[in-house]
């Protein structure tokens, strides 16, 4: 496989959430249409600018995880959303199947796993990988050959890219600390404390300084001039908090799964007749406009 191949790996319940808010839509009948219309619209738009040969969608189960295992508090504070987007998730799950895409989630695990896990594997057939999501724990993953692609805010169209040198722009620190940067102080969103008394602009500075988060507290603990004495207690006195949290925040990339390409080309995907009856049974007439006319052609692997 060629290095210049690209596998697309969407976050289906990032795109669910960002589809709700932002397209106000509904049937004929009143009934909320947003997160199937907007899904279609942001997945069509990526294939369109990205021009990807694989892709999949990744969406987290309706069960919990190892980390509400390992911290009861996990999420815990999040309010549920409202009922109309939950009845549309069946019909984005079909809308993925009529694109001719697999749906994968993993028990136990969350989306962005099975996507860091996919990422991997991807890495390691020479594939280079575009990650559609709207969630900052995937900038973890960003590195050579990894781009993750959130959609645009505004009137803005197509997709926006993070690269290495964005994420370090935007948060302080490289990919490869996102993890240790949210342990130290904490991610609200997902309810994680971190180490009281330690921002982000504090952890910014700490990881500037060490490689690792192991490192940091290794210095805390003997008395590294480069961390103020204030600091060495309260990392020393949270030391295990902080690796409970970074355990939380670090994505698993080595789920036992398979990453099987065959039904993931994506050479037909807009032209399938399973699109565009569905687009046309919902009255997505913007949608039919864009699509190439449909064709019997069957899907075939590129490799």
């Amino acid at each position: 496989m060629p290095e210049d191949k690209t596998l697309l790996l969407v976050d289906g319940n990032a795109l669910i959430h960002r589809a709700f808010h932002a397209y106000p839509l509904l049937t004929h009948e009143g009934k909320p249409i947003n997160c199937v219309y907007g899904f279609a619209r942001m997945l069509i738009r990526a294939l369109a600018q990205l021009k990807p040969h694989y892709a999949i969608v990744t969406f987290d189960l309706a069960k919990k995880t190892f980390r509400h295992e390992k911290f009861a508090l996990y999420k815990a504070h999040r309010v549920a959303a409202p009922q109309a987007l939950y009845d549309q998730i069946p019909m984005v799950h079909a809308l993925v199947k009529a694109f001719g895409f697999p749906a994968v989630g993993v028990e136990g695990y969350e989306a962005d796993d099975v996507i860091a896990t996919f990422t991997r594997k991807a890495r390691e057939h020479k594939l280079n990988v575009a990650i559609m999501t709207g969630d900052k724990d995937t900038f973890q993953l960003v590195s050579e050959g990894v781009s993750v692609f959130t959609p645009s805010n505004g009137n803005q169209r197509g997709l926006q890219e993070v690269t290495p040198e964005q994420v370090l722009e935007r948060l302080g620190v490289e990919p490869a600390k996102v993890a240790a940067l949210k342990a130290l102080a904490g991610d609200p969103s997902d309810n994680i404390p971190g180490v009281p008394g330690i921002g982000a602009k504090t952890a910014v500075t700490l990881l500037k300084e060490f490689a690792t988060l192991e490192e940091l507290l290794a210095g805390a603990k003997k008395g590294d001039p480069r961390i103020p004495e204030r600091l060495a207690r309260m990392l020393s006195s949270h030391e295990q908090e902080a690796r409970d949290a970074y355990q939380l925040v670090l994505l698993v990339d080595d789920i036992p799964i398979t990453l099987d390409l065959t039904h993931s080309t994506t050479a037909y995907a807009l032209s399938r007749p399973a699109l565009h009856r569905m687009c046309a049974e919902f009255n997505f007439e913007s949608l039919l406009k864009i699509l190439p006319p449909p064709s019997r052609t069957q899907q075939k692997a590129l490799f």
